[in-house]
């Protein structure tokens, strides 16, 4: 998979540099607003957001706390937002929908947003791309053997592919993330497949379902349970999780925040870490069906009509699963390195030396 991984790279090489931040369009945004700002080597950026503020009171500073976010997912501040949890630790919090991957880097070294949650691949790079004041501010989601992923790779019904061996020679589509595009890669080599016999193209989100039924890829990464059983009506085969390579324990996206933003007001650092693990709590405890809810009025994805069709669809949704304490440095150290190994990461970052206090708070 090298031409993938050069692509890719180029890619966070000159959106890291140049400082542009890409955003989308949130589905149920409010406003709109532009603003640019610029820090170190990069040069100043305009981006257009929808965003949404809370209606908590103001934190300590009295200034709003901009939390970017993409969609798709049910993420942290959402629920935050949602259960009254920045409200409880004094942050006044504006959500900032962004485009994922190495724009959401680039908005928070260039204080477009002040924290956001993003993959920890494409924090590795920025860093090694000159972008050294961001700091991992509060770990996010955490592989784990019990709470598989729900990005998987499926298999077309006219592609032949039946097993990962497969693929061998076929294309595949995924999406251009940093975390998927290493795991790709170690995933193919540990199920015995030399991942230059596969050809890796990126694909965006929501065209899967017709670059398969077209034929014109042979398999291709979803992004949650509810595409899984949608494809799966069509007779795709699923092949599996390729993040299921990373190393238990693994904080693969985390929330990152800018350094001088952390400095320069640290309580309201600190109640906006407290508000997100509060709402990683309530993620991992409560029931799917409470989540699907919440995740309605933010992703755009309504799951009570898409269950009509596909009755257990919430029972059998795989949500994430967050970390509520430590970020465990070892193991997300070696999945920095994989990246490293990879070619993705132009050197090895050592994740200590950015860890905001809260990281590591129990």
């Amino acid at each position: 998979m090298p031409d993938v991984r050069r692509r890719t790279a180029r890619a966070l090489a000159a959106i890291l540099v140049l400082g542009t931040t890409t955003v989308a369009l949130a589905a149920c945004g409010s406003s709109s607003s532009s603003s640019s700002s610029s820090t170190g080597s990069s040069s100043s950026s305009s981006s257009s957001s929808s965003s949404r503020s809370t209606t908590a009171s103001a934190s300590t500073s009295g200034a709003t706390v901009k939390v970017g976010v993409f969609p798709g997912f049910l993420l942290g501040p959402e629920v935050a937002e949602a259960k009254g949890y920045f409200a409880k630790h004094g942050v006044r919090a504006q959500l900032v929908t962004l485009t994922a991957g190495p724009a959401l880097m680039a908005a928070v070294a260039n204080r477009s947003v002040d924290v956001a949650f993003g993959d920890t691949l494409a924090w590795a790079a920025a860093t090694t791309n000159g972008f050294t004041n961001i700091r991992l501010l509060l770990g996010g989601t955490v592989t784990e053997p019990r709470f598989p992923s729900a990005m998987h790779l499926v298999a077309g019904p006219k592609s032949g592919v039946k097993s990962v061996a497969d693929l061998a020679g076929k294309s595949i589509g995924v999406i251009p993330t940093p975390q998927m595009t290493v795991a790709t890669d170690a995933w193919l080599q540990r199920n015995g497949v030399d991942p230059r016999s596969v050809k890796v193209v990126t694909i965006q989100d929501g065209t899967q379902q017709s670059a398969l039924k077209g034929n014109s890829l042979a398999a291709v990464q979803t992004r949650n349970t509810a595409q899984n059983m949608t494809l799966a009506q069509g007779g795709t085969t699923d092949l599996g999780s390729p993040l299921d390579i990373e190393p238990t324990g693994t904080a693969n996206a985390n929330y990152f925040a800018n350094a001088q933003w952390i400095a320069s007001d640290p309580r309201a650092a600190q109640g906006t870490a407290a508000a997100l693990r509060d709402a990683s709590v309530w993620l991992n405890s409560a029931t799917s069906q409470e989540k699907a809810d919440i995740a309605a009025r933010y992703s755009g994805i309504d799951y009570d009509r898409l269950a009509r069709t596909q009755p257990n669809l919430i029972r059998d949704i795989q949500w994430e699963q967050w970390i509520t304490g430590p970020v465990d440095v070892t193991a997300t150290q070696q999945w920095i390195d994989a990246g490293v190994r990879n070619g993705l990461i132009r050197r090895s970052v050592n994740l200590s030396d950015y860890l905001a206090p809260t990281a590591t708070q129990k």
